[in-house]
């Protein structure tokens, strides 16, 4: 069995601007990691093993028209959309949706692979098994 620790690259639309701190906060002892997984905030970060994008990509530049882009560095069945916000208040571009290949959200249907509903705002454990290639609820 691998031992290896999957390396999940977190990135928000505030992600060049704010420090991590109110993300560590989710995590026992403010330590980035579940398990075998170790997440990073750092938008620079090079090399990780899945890039999981909270409602939106950092935008490139100060300039609001600047839109937010990521060269993956992990496979594209290796991607994740978490959406916070209710279709009622904010919808997702399909192009964008389109770019993950799983998406964790409370909102509508979806033709993307979606992991299990639930609201966003409660601590939720999602486990990636050892083969880094299905979910399942802890």
């Amino acid at each position: 069995m691998n031992k290896q620790p999957i390396i999940v690259k977190f990135l928000t639309k505030t992600s060049r601007q704010e420090r991590p701190d109110k993300w560590l906060r989710q995590f026992p002892g403010q330590n980035p990691a579940w398990g075998r997984c170790r997440f990073v905030f750092d938008a620079d970060a090079p090399e990780y093993d899945w890039l999981a994008v909270y409602d939106e990509l950092p935008k490139e530049g100060e300039e609001q028209s600047l839109r937010g882009r990521e060269e993956l560095a992990c496979p594209p069945l290796h991607t994740i959309l978490i959406t916070a916000e209710p279709s009622s208040i904010k919808i997702y571009g399909r192009r964008f949706v389109r770019q993950f290949a799983c998406l964790l959200t409370s909102s509508g249907s979806t033709s993307r692979r979606v992991l299990p509903r639930s609201s966003t705002n409660v601590n939720t454990a999602i486990v990636i098994t050892s083969d880094a290639t299905t979910w399942r609820r802890r």
